[in-house]
C-alpha cells in the first residue's frame, strides 16, 4: 500500500493547474520550443551504459535516433549523496539529445570517500571511459571538445580537474560550468585556479537562496582563474520569483532535474525505477520537478556556453554578451520572470 500511495502522490503532482487562466495565480513559463534550453532536438533517444566498478564506475549516455559517429563530451560531476543520475536525468537527457555524450562518474561508498579521494576516483573513471569512447562500440569522443560541469561538491571537483587536467592525464577542457559549487578549500579540493587553461571560459550559476557557500565559492574560482580572459569569466545569479504557482525558487537544489528513466538500464525492472524515484522524492535533498529555472537558468546558459566554446569565437565574444543570457521567460499573465543578474567578479575584469 505505501507504494500505491506514493504513486498516487506522483500522479497528483503531475495534474495540470488552472492557475494563470483567470482562475488563479499565473503559471510559470514552460520549456521554450527551440533554441538554447529548448525542446527541439536532433536526436530522439539516449543510449545508456555503465562502465567500471566501485569508485571508478561511470555512466555513459550517448545520442541515438539517429546515432552519431562522434560527439563532444560533457562531464557532469554530481553533488555529495546524489550519485543517482536520475536526479539530474532531465538535464542529462537534454544534453544528450542535443548531440553530446555525457559522462557521469560515481563516487560513493560506505563510508563515503573523502572529497579528494572522490576526485581522484572520478579522474580515473574518466580516463577509462574516454579511452572506451573510440568509435567502435561507443560514440567517438571529440577530445578537443570536452566540457567539465559540476553541481555543489561536483562543482568544486570540476574546477579542480580543470586546473589539473594535464597532471591527471585528461583532455584540457574547452569550458567549465559550475552550478552552485561547494567551497573547494573547505572540501580539501583547492587547486591553483590560475592553471585553468586560457582557452577555457568559466561560467558559474548560483541561486540567490542557495545558502551554504553561496556565490563566494564560485567567485573564489572566477577571481583566481587568471589565465582565462576576464570577459570569459562570469557569475550568473538566479533570483527566486514567487509571483505565481508553483513558485520559482532558486535554492541549493537548483541543478537537480529529475528523470528516473536516466540511470536505468533496460534490464532493470520497472519496480526498481519506481523505487528510485520515490526514494529520491522522499528525501529532503531531492527536488520534485523541472521548471523554468532549469530551462532558462541552467540549461540555456550551459547550451550557450557549449556553443560558445565550440564556435571558436572565444575570447573575442564576452560571456556576458551571449544572446538572451539573463532572461528567464514570462509568467502566463505576460509578466517577465525576474531576470538573472550577471556579475564579473572583482579581479576578473582585466
Amino acid at each position: 500500500m505505501p507504494l500505491v500511495r506514493d504513486l498516487a502522490l506522483l500522479a497528483l503532482l503531475a495534474l495540470p493547474s488552472a492557475a494563470g487562466d483567470g482562475l488563479g495565480p499565473p503559471r510559470p513559463p514552460g520549456q521554450p520550443g527551440s533554441g538554447p534550453g529548448g525542446a527541439e532536438y536532433p536526436h530522439a533517444e539516449v543510449l545508456q551504459s555503465r562502465l567500471g566498478t566501485g569508485e571508478e564506475a561511470c555512466w555513459v549516455f550517448e545520442p541515438d535516433g539517429p546515432r552519431t559517429p562522434s560527439a563532444g563530451v560533457v562531464v557532469l560531476l554530481h553533488a555529495a549523496g546524489a550519485a543517482d543520475p536520475g536526479r539530474y536525468g532531465a538535464w542529462i537527457r537534454h544534453l544528450v539529445r542535443r548531440g553530446r555524450v555525457v559522462l557521469f562518474p560515481l563516487y560513493r561508498g560506505d563510508p563515503p570517500p573523502s572529497p579528494r579521494a572522490a576526485c581522484e576516483g572520478a579522474a580515473s573513471a574518466l580516463r577509462r571511459a574516454l579511452a572506451r569512447l573510440d568509435g567502435t562500440r561507443h560514440t567517438a569522443a571529440l577530445l578537443d571538445r570536452v566540457v567539465l560541469a559540476g553541481h555543489s561538491l561536483g562543482g568544486a571537483m570540476a574546477a579542480r580537474l580543470a586546473a589539473s587536467a594535464d597532471l591527471e592525464g585528461l583532455p584540457r577542457p574547452r569550458a567549465l560550468f559550475l552550478a552552485g559549487p561547494a567551497d573547494a578549500a573547505a572540501s580539501g579540493l583547492e587547486a591553483d585556479w590560475g592553471a585553468i587553461p586560457a582557452h577555457c571560459p568559466v561560467l558559474a550559476v548560483v541561486g540567490e537562496e542557495e545558502g551554504g557557500a553561496g556565490p563566494q565559492a564560485a567567485v573564489a574560482v572566477l577571481r583566481a582563474a587568471t589565465a582565462v580572459a576576464g570577459a570569459q569569466r562570469l557569475l550568473l545569479v538566479l533570483p527566486s520569483d514567487r509571483r505565481g504557482s508553483p513558485p520559482l525558487e532558486a535554492d541549493r537544489l537548483l541543478a537537480e532535474c529529475p528523470d528516473f528513466s536516466i540511470g536505468a538500464l533496460p534490464e532493470a525492472p520497472l519496480t526498481e525505477r519506481l523505487r528510485r524515484r520515490i526514494r529520491a522524492m522522499a528525501s529532503s535533498d531531492a527536488r520534485p520537478r523541472t521548471d523554468a529555472l532549469d530551462w532558462f537558468g541552467l540549461w540555456k546558459p550551459m547550451d550557450l556556453l557549449l556553443e560558445h566554446a565550440a564556435s571558436g569565437l572565444a575570447p573575442d565574444l564576452p560571456l556576458a554578451s551571449l544572446p538572451g543570457l539573463p532572461g528567464l521567460g514570462t509568467w502566463s499573465d505576460g509578466t517577465p520572470v525576474a531576470p538573472a543578474v550577471l556579475e564579473a567578479p572583482v579581479g576578473a575584469c582585466e
